[in-house]
């Protein structure tokens, strides 16, 4: 999307919100747009205490093993992640003893159990800085989705980038990070504290927009509190939060060489403001003015 319609939508959010002021949602006494019972934030404690965990990995594992976004159920060792199949299909091969790739290697999986899970205890172990939201389903009974990250600068981040996304790759992901970095320079000062999202998704039954949208304003309500207005993160233009980050006024910075898409926001105030105010309906009423621009 051109920068100059990101622009014009940056100054319908501002315009409507002029006089709304950001909320206290810690405060009982403040009246705050009321967020579905079925989206709540976890510290790490929380998570292992209700026993998410292992729940929380399967998620991730189903929503980045589905064919229709990133198809990532596992990939070639010999190929590399150029050569990924679907965790349904991958798990069906392993059960029948079928892993051999057509060209000689051998499918392993992009996500194993273990690894996330030292991931997951890595990036929330920071309480302060940290934030996880979870999304449970209709019943909220099982997750459905989730959006964690940290309040960091850019050195946290790219470590960060570099152990989720090219843990196989290290070499381009240094290249991609260096990259990253640059254009970001071009936005202030790169060493500035952002919100960074290490990891977003829903289900694929649940990817509507103003479920994401209720993540996200958990999410950039950790940022506020502790003074930080940038927001950073990446999807794939595959995904409904691609347009959806248009929607909310973030703009490309930039696009590695395998298709990730990282997004910046240099104030989500305005953003956070309006979503604070609005009941569901008048929310989801407020963003069709957008519609037009995606067109």
């Amino acid at each position: 999307m051109r920068y100059e319609i990101v622009k014009k939508i940056r100054e319908i959010w501002e315009n409507e919100a002029k006089n709304i002021s950001i909320q206290n949602c810690n405060d009982k006494e403040t009246k705050v747009s009321i967020i579905p019972k079925k989206f709540k934030t976890y510290s790490l404690q929380e998570l292992q205490r209700n026993k998410l965990l292992l729940e929380l990995i399967r998620v991730y594992q189903v929503t980045f093993g589905t064919p229709d976004i990133w198809n990532e159920g596992a990939f070639c060792n010999r190929e590399g992640w150029a050569k990924t199949i679907s965790l349904e299909e991958y798990e069906r091969r392993k059960k029948e003893g079928k892993l051999r790739c057509y060209c000689g290697g051998i499918f392993q999986p992009c996500y194993p159990t273990e690894i996330l899970e030292s991931r997951i205890l890595d990036e929330l172990s920071d309480s302060k800085t940290s934030i996880l939201a979870i999304m449970k389903d209709d019943n909220n009974l099982k997750i459905a989705g989730f959006l964690w990250g940290i309040i960091a600068d850019f050195k946290e981040i790219g470590r960060r980038i570099l152990n989720a996304r090219y843990r196989e790759r290290q070499k381009q992901g240094l290249i991609e990070i260096d990259n990253l970095r640059r254009q970001l320079e071009k936005k202030g000062d790169p060493d500035k504290r952002l919100l960074y999202g290490d990891e977003m998704g829903l289900l694929e039954e649940f990817r509507r927009g103003l479920n994401y949208m209720y993540l996200i304003r958990l999410w950039c309500e950790h940022g506020f509190s502790q003074n930080v207005k940038q927001l950073l993160f990446w999807t794939s233009k595959k995904s409904p939060l691609y347009q959806l980050s248009f929607i909310y006024g973030c703009e490309l910075l930039y696009t590695t060489s395998d298709g990730i898409n990282f997004l910046f926001h240099p104030n989500f105030e305005p953003q956070l403001k309006v979503g604070q105010h609005y009941n569901e309906k008048e929310f989801a009423n407020f963003l069709r003015n957008f519609f037009k621009f995606l067109i």
